[in-house]
């Protein structure tokens, strides 16, 4: 039997308030100022999408997410504060 993954709704994901929401952070961030997409065809596929007449879930939630971890690594990543730490030594991790 073929392995089949944990379904999501991704398509509904970018209709209403979080697809506002995804279309500016989107359109405004790392991955438009580097020249990496074609920012007419994201806003289009965004609008689209909304308008219900495409699916372009697999594209927008792809650019999403690229643009999220750019924005990450944009800067340098940084360990948050107050974040989990790692252990001292690997001996110190209980194996139970």
């Amino acid at each position: 039997r073929l392995k089949y993954g944990f379904p999501t709704e991704v398509k509904h994901w970018f209709v209403g308030t979080a697809a506002s929401q995804a279309r500016a952070e989107t359109m405004d961030g790392p991955l438009r100022r580097r020249g990496w997409l074609r920012a007419d065809r994201l806003d289009r596929a965004f609008v689209e999408h909304a308008a219900g007449t495409h699916d372009h879930s697999d594209r927008l939630f792809n650019a999403v997410q690229l643009n999220l971890w750019l924005a990450l690594h944009e800067g340098g990543w940084q360990r948050p504060a107050g974040g989990p730490q790692a252990p001292a030594r690997a001996s110190s991790i209980a194996l139970t």
